[in-house]
């Protein structure tokens, strides 16, 4: 729906360009979201939109699932994606390498050089995929079997002898299957190695674990595999990390998930990495499984990774979003259908969405679907359910998952300031030449109705609204031209618009607004009868958005009193996303405005709830200074 009908906002409704996080004014439904053309937004180090880092595909220029050639270039050229993932190779070429004679229990080295140099040859040969190397920032995660040695045998009936033996397969595969030089071409080497894909679930918490593996040995197989990766390709660039969990539920058992996960992984391997893996997954679909963690849990979490890392190890971890999206163990047997895949979609740009606000940490997000999954019992009539591809009338064609890189396809540029004055509204803003990408997500269950708030003198001559949301539960992708910028818009429920704002020529920058990120000096308190006392840095004349993780039982409240270097903040009883009823507890970070007359190099924030109980969890800052360009 679109109404040229514009609302009228009261005096207490009026936006200021640094409150990041604003509360909804009383009995207004629609949500105001400001942009300013002639105000950049730069975020640590980062100035724009890097689409290697977030419009990805979990696949590989090699792979053998590309319906045609045609049908590759149109979707990573013409939708401009990138690439990629890779967990299947090296578990394919394992089951083909017999035992050392020599040595039982360990690969035989030879064969490994000679499938390595098969491959590179082959690679060498297929100059048509060449093209995309640009497009390709590969990360090779191993499957747990048969890497980990718990005594599951290869394809060809022996199994590792220890962890020394893994660790020597996989860094010979590294040195012998990829470019190590001009003497030894082939693809390029990957850029990130994950040491096992979700490893915890499967060799520990699955039915078919076996008793004698422990966490702390996954752990401790990371250091050995990283020493011996790095010790057979000496000079590689490539980042080693760990320990891709597949699902955070740090809060469990009274946070003592946490102390078994990644407080121990951290203890045991975290200065041994280069960065810490983690997948999200909203769960669920029609069935009242809703846990979606996409919102305020998914920040509550890399809050919490990001600030344990700092005071554990001295420095913040990069953190790889190797895969995210939506399963359901209820629905892993249903016949395709666009209603799931729906949820699938607006699980992507929610994580999406979040993901960009730390492009300084983040080093590289993954939407996950594959393409034809021909692997997975096809033949039986039980297709994999997340592909790109799905068969009709024995013709392969697009599932509706393909929307999320046909909505993004265009989305480019540096950032620019935006705001919205509900936290269920994600927004960002990219300026490329004389256009502006304004993307507006909606985390709400039900449509919105947004007004969005340019200045008078940065009315775009044309505007094209792209808008996909799914009004009867099926996925709908409308583009429409506009004259000008609608006075109001309703985003569809869980749905996302990127208006593109089209002007004679490029806005020029009067302002910046340069972003960084803080953190207090501890984490991880019981919430108890006193005040909770934290020191955290900032910047004299900026204004803030501080973070406050919290995970309480849902009877208890989640608006605390915060006290800022004394005074006493306007704390919204609001945050991204759902409720959480149909999880335990609450798990989430409530984001609260500090306005710069508060903010100090130094400063003290003081916690207080009403009744004792829950933890609080995290104390980060998000810390904005404006500047005028010179």
């Amino acid at each position: 729906m679109i109404s040229f009908q514009s609302p009228k906002l009261s005096a207490a409704c009026s936006l200021m360009v640094l409150s990041p996080v604003l509360v909804s004014c009383a009995q207004q439904s629609t949500v105001v979201v400001e942009v300013d053309p002639t105000v950049r937004h730069h975020i640590g180090d980062v100035t724009g939109f890097e689409r290697s880092k977030y419009i990805n595909m979990h696949s590989s220029p090699t792979e053998g699932e590309w319906d045609s050639p045609e049908m590759m270039d149109q979707f990573l050229n013409g939708w401009d994606v990138y690439l990629g993932r890779e967990a299947g190779q090296p578990r394919l070429y394992v089951d083909q390498t017999p035992e050392d004679p020599d040595k039982p229990g360990y690969p035989s080295v030879e064969h490994i050089e000679q499938f390595g140099l098969e491959l590179r040859e082959a690679y060498e040969e297929n100059t048509a995929i060449h093209q995309y190397e640009d497009r390709t920032e590969l990360i090779v995660a191993m499957h747990p079997h048969p890497f980990f040695p718990d005594g599951t045998p290869t394809d060809m009936g022996w199994a590792f002898a220890n962890m020394e033996a893994s660790a020597t397969f996989t860094g010979h595969y590294f040195k012998h299957f990829y470019q190590q030089s001009e003497d030894q071409p082939g693809p390029p080497m990957p850029e990130y190695f994950e040491v096992l894909n979700e490893p915890l679930w499967d060799l520990v918490d699955s039915a078919h674990a076996k008793e004698d593996v422990t966490r702390e040995d996954i752990f401790r197989f990371h250091n050995v595999v990283a020493d011996k990766v790095r010790e057979l390709n000496p000079g590689t660039d490539m980042k080693i990390g760990g320990f891709c969990q597949a699902s955070a539920d740090p809060e469990e058992d009274n946070f003592e998930e946490w102390d078994r996960t990644w407080g121990s992984f951290m203890e045991i391997a975290g200065d041994n990495m280069d960065f810490f893996a983690v997948h999200f997954y909203d769960k669920g679909w029609d069935r009242g499984l809703q846990y979606r963690t996409k919102g305020a849990r998914m920040e509550a979490v890399l809050d919490m990774l990001e600030q344990a890392s700092l005071i554990e190890l001295g420095e913040v971890k990069p953190l790889l979003i190797s895969e995210f999206g939506m399963t359901g163990v209820d629905s892993r047997l249903d016949a395709w259908s666009p209603e799931r895949d729906w949820h699938k979609l607006n699980a992507y740009s929610g994580y999406t969405m979040g993901l960009m606000e730390r492009p300084q940490i983040v080093e590289k997000s993954m939407p996950f679907m594959i393409m034809k999954a021909l692997w997975w019992n096809h033949e039986a009539g039980n297709p994999y359910r997340t592909r790109l591809l799905r068969e009709e009338n024995g013709e392969w064609i697009y599932t509706e998952l393909a929307h999320f890189y046909e909505l993004w396809s265009r989305v480019n540029g540096e950032r620019l300031w935006t705001q919205a004055s509900d936290p269920d509204i994600q927004t960002a803003a990219f300026v490329d030449g004389n256009t502006i990408h304004l993307v507006v997500n909606s985390l709400d269950l039900k449509p919105v109705p947004v007004q969005i708030n340019l200045p008078v003198d940065a009315q775009p001559q044309k505007v094209t609204l792209r808008h996909l949301h799914a009004p009867k539960g099926k996925p709908v992708f409308d583009e429409i031209d506009l004259d000008a910028v609608p006075a109001e818009l309703e985003i569809g429920a869980q749905a996302t618009a990127i208006l593109e704002l089209h002007y004679d020529q490029a806005p020029s920058p009067k302002a910046l607004v340069q972003e960084t990120k803080q953190y207090s000096d501890s984490y991880l308190h019981e919430i108890g009868e006193q005040p909770l006392t934290f020191k955290i840095p900032g910047k004299d004349g900026s204004s803030g958005s501080l973070r406050i993780g919290i995970s309480r039982e849902h009877d208890m409240a989640l608006q605390p009193t915060v006290l800022f270097n004394g005074q006493p903040l306007d704390v919204p009883n609001d945050w991204r996303g759902i409720d959480q009823r149909t999880r335990a507890s609450f798990f989430g970070v409530l984001e609260i405005p500090v306005p710069e007359d508060l903010m100090k190099t130094e400063n003290e924030v003081q916690v207080e709830f009403d009744k004792p109980g829950g933890h609080l969890t995290t104390v980060t800052m998000r810390v904005f200074t404006q500047t005028p360009t010179r």
